[in-house]
């Protein structure tokens, strides 16, 4: 079920960013989003496994849709990070991975928007990054939503153990 998500995850973030536009109000981040989902079914013994899973999609996600290699590989183990240390203090529900997502969401666009302005990529400004954060936050929100809402069905209907 965990390859499952993740090639979906991977595939709808090809899909969704060759298809809207850039000035959208959308910005896909189904893979990081995927990272929230995934984590139940992994047994609290099998951390070490997850950060590498972590570690492939965010090297997947840089040579694929990004080209900054290992930017995205270290802020997807940091997002696994937190995502552990969240879920330790908060069980599994809908509210509680729609938390995780909106704190990960704007770390990751915080994260990459000062990499690109102390790259000289761009220069700062407040309004730009507030946009880039709730642009990535509405379309993320209804994607964990979805996701969260499906795999918990399967997992229940299949008896897919879930650790949280």
């Amino acid at each position: 079920m965990i390859l499952i998500i993740l090639l979906i995850s991977f595939f709808l973030d090809g899909f969704l960013l060759s298809t809207i536009n850039s000035n959208s109000l959308f910005f896909p981040l189904c893979s990081l989003m995927a990272m929230i989902i995934i984590y139940p079914f992994f047994k609290k013994s099998d951390y070490n496994k997850f950060l590498i899973v972590s570690g492939i999609m965010g090297m997947f996600y840089d040579l694929v849709y990004m080209n900054t290699l290992l930017l995205n590989i270290g802020l997807f183990l940091l997002m696994a990070v937190i995502i552990k240390i969240v879920f330790f203090f908060y069980s599994n529900n809908l509210i509680s991975n729609l938390l995780i997502g909106s704190l990960l969401v704007c770390l990751y666009r915080v994260i990459t928007y000062l990499v690109l302005v102390l790259g000289n990529y761009l220069n700062f400004s407040f309004l730009e990054l507030l946009k880039g954060i709730y642009s990535t936050l509405l379309l993320n929100v209804i994607y964990i939503i979805v996701f969260y809402c499906v795999t918990l069905t399967i997992s229940k209907k299949y008896k897919i153990p879930r650790d949280n």
